[in-house]
């Protein structure tokens, strides 16, 4: 695997067609004419494609243009996702410093 698969920044993910889950976006033309259809790296014949860039497509900017999309709305779930487990561990903090301040005042 590719050093860039490992990256965790967002911008350098999006702009390589690298969603949240180390899946790369590939824009394949389908065999016999000229549609073209979206498809990750590792490809896997059971894969479910998202719905906005199902199916095969005409012209490669607007799969292009539904990929990104789709990757940014992906990193923008990881990202929502981070900062309620960053919350919930800091609720989960202060309760506990609240706790120990109860009870000292309990002892005194």
């Amino acid at each position: 695997m590719s050093e860039a698969a490992f990256n965790l920044d967002r911008d350098i993910n999006i702009k390589n067609n690298v969603d949240v889950l180390g899946k790369k976006w590939h824009i394949v033309t389908k065999k016999g004419g000229g549609l073209v259809m979206a498809q990750p790296e590792p490809y896997r014949a059971d894969f479910v494609c998202p719905s906005n860039m199902a199916g095969l497509w005409t012209n490669r900017t607007k799969l292009q243009d539904e990929i990104t999309k789709y990757l940014m709305d992906s990193w923008d779930k990881a990202e929502a996702k981070q900062v309620q487990v960053e919350r919930t561990e800091t609720a989960v903090k202060e309760a506990a410093v609240r706790e120990k301040a109860a009870q000292r005042a309990e002892k005194k």
